[in-house]
């Protein structure tokens, strides 16, 4: 049962995505600054080394890592020390790119459990968003797909926005989003918000 909600999700999901970037096309939009790399925390500064984590294994320095393997992935910075780090995903799929249009390809990076969607600027991918697509993987504070919103507010406390059914938190540059959806969470989503 919960893995046919997930597929419709990821379908809603990836059509918005799908959407936001055709919006941009044949538009004059501007290509989106570089990440801050002065955010870049301690052991990630250009190489596949672990970022420097707390006790929990989170990134000390991100709001809201997605750790796997040890390893945060964080939306708004370079992917490509991501497969170094996590390894090869199972599939990448790829389309030139429409709202950054002359900068590359648009990307997924398909892993068990979740997906990195990345943008292009400069011959670099850019992790634009990571979703959690089953309840193998959880968020850094231990929240997986299936769980009710008061796991949610356990972990992440009440200071979300929410808007039908999508209780987003927010930092200067990204945020963390969970879609209920018959009182679990249906959809877990990080993204950077500078694009």
């Amino acid at each position: 049962m919960m893995k046919g909600r997930v597929i419709t999700v990821k379908k809603l999901i990836l059509l918005t995505l799908l959407l936001i970037f055709a919006a941009a096309c044949g538009t004059d939009t501007q290509t989106p600054p570089p990440p801050d790399v002065s955010e870049k925390p301690a052991g990630m500064a250009g190489d596949a080394a672990e970022p420097e984590t707390d006790a929990s294994g989170s990134d000390v320095s991100a709001p809201y890592p997605f750790v796997y393997k040890g390893y945060a992935i964080i939306a708004g910075r370079d992917a490509a020390p991501v497969a170094e780090a996590i390894g090869a995903p199972k599939d990448v799929f790829e389309a030139p790119s429409c709202a950054f249009e002359g900068q590359g390809m648009d990307k997924i990076f398909y892993y068990s459990g979740f997906e990195i969607y990345t943008w292009p600027r400069d011959g670099a991918d850019y992790i634009a968003s990571v979703i959690l697509t089953d309840d193998s993987v959880s968020t850094g504070k231990g929240v997986r797909l299936g769980m009710s919103l008061g796991d949610v507010t356990d972990a992440y406390g009440g200071g979300y926005q929410s808007a039908s059914g999508l209780y987003t938190y927010k930092t200067e540059k990204s945020s963390l989003s969970f879609l209920i959806e018959d009182g679990e969470v249906a959809a877990i989503t990080y993204s950077y918000d500078n694009l």
